[in-house]
């Protein structure tokens, strides 16, 4: 049965009590002189009858639904947040959002690790609080360079901003063999600061695709062309922080990475949270993969880049990789 006029005036008025000025159920009924039954059946009225709407407007730094999405696809691999920007917001939204990921993330006594490069710069740029912790290079030096080095640089004002001492780590991250690898880790400065990574609990990384322009070890003066084409034929799609992935994500060419001055796998395996920020769509079949590994915990895109990830595979998941 249609309810009255009257009922619908009461409804409207106990609805609007209820969603517009905030009243609990028993604050609307003793303004309305009822039983606390009798207004929740009136606001239930006010729903049935259509006299209430409820529109959620996204917010403008953040896309909903594709954040859900990618949450939901990379689940299954560890994926634990996933925040999609607007595109139109501008590179620097997408910094700052990945910039406040990592001050969510990092707890007082923490030891965080940064790797190098231009992307995980202009992140540190945009932070502007964290607690007291560790600050620490995940990997040497992109570009082999001295004090002015921009990476140097970013560790610099990450320790700034938590009150520790940074331990700046000046030598390249691929060496051109392995005894020069291995005679390096045990120079005492370089272990001391390396040593930190046994402590590791969040990272911020970058995923970089295995093709020319893209990847920091890809295009390493350390490697000759018939390296490259071997990682190539080896599977190899994705590098990140000097490892490298399949199409699966597994691990693949270890050997190269023998080669660098880089972050253990296995720490970053242990790592609480391992924040990756996406900013290229070019790389997104690379980010896949990098997902896939099961050691990216936080993602930070935008709805460009995101798009092309859920277009990339319309299949189910497979299995992370052991």
């Amino acid at each position: 049965m249609a309810a009255s006029a009257w009922e619908s005036l009461r409804a409207a008025r106990a609805a609007h009590l209820h969603y517009v000025e905030g009243l609990r159920v028993t604050q609307v009924a003793e303004h309305l002189g009822v039983s606390r039954f009798k207004a929740g059946r009136l606001i239930q009225t006010a729903r049935e009858q259509g006299l209430v709407h409820i529109e959620i407007t996204p917010p403008p730094l953040a896309d909903p639904t594709r954040s859900a999405a990618l949450l939901e696809r990379y689940a299954p691999h560890g994926l634990t947040r996933a925040l999609v920007v607007p595109a139109q917001a501008g590179r620097a939204a997408l910094n700052r959002a990945a910039a406040e990921a990592v001050e969510e993330a990092t707890r007082p006594g923490d030891v965080l690790g940064l790797a190098c490069g231009r992307t995980v710069n202009q992140v540190v740029a945009a932070l502007r609080r964290l607690p007291d912790c560790d600050v620490v290079q995940l990997t040497g030096l992109t570009t082999p360079g001295d004090v002015n080095d921009s990476s140097v640089e970013t560790i610099r004002r990450a320790s700034r901003l938590t009150r520790s001492t940074a331990v700046p780590v000046y030598v390249p991250m691929v060496l051109p063999s392995l005894a020069e690898a291995a005679a390096l880790r045990v120079r005492p400065a370089l272990a001391k600061a390396f040593a930190r990574l046994d402590r590791l609990t969040v990272a911020l990384i970058t995923v970089g695709a295995w093709q020319p322009g893209d990847s920091n070890l890809h295009d390493s003066t350390g490697l000759a062309d018939s390296e490259r084409e071997a990682a190539t034929r080896r599977g190899v799609v994705a590098e990140f922080a000097g490892h490298l992935v399949d199409a699966d994500g597994r691990t693949v060419a270890t050997d190269l990475t023998d080669r660098c001055l880089v972050v253990p796998l296995e720490r970053l395996r242990h790592a609480r949270d391992v924040v990756a920020i996406a900013a290229a769509v070019r790389r997104a079949s690379a980010v896949d993969a990098a997902l896939r590994s099961g050691l990216i915990h936080t993602l930070v895109t935008d709805t460009e880049v995101a798009d092309a990830f859920l277009a990339h595979r319309d299949t189910a998941p497979t299995e992370p990789p052991d």
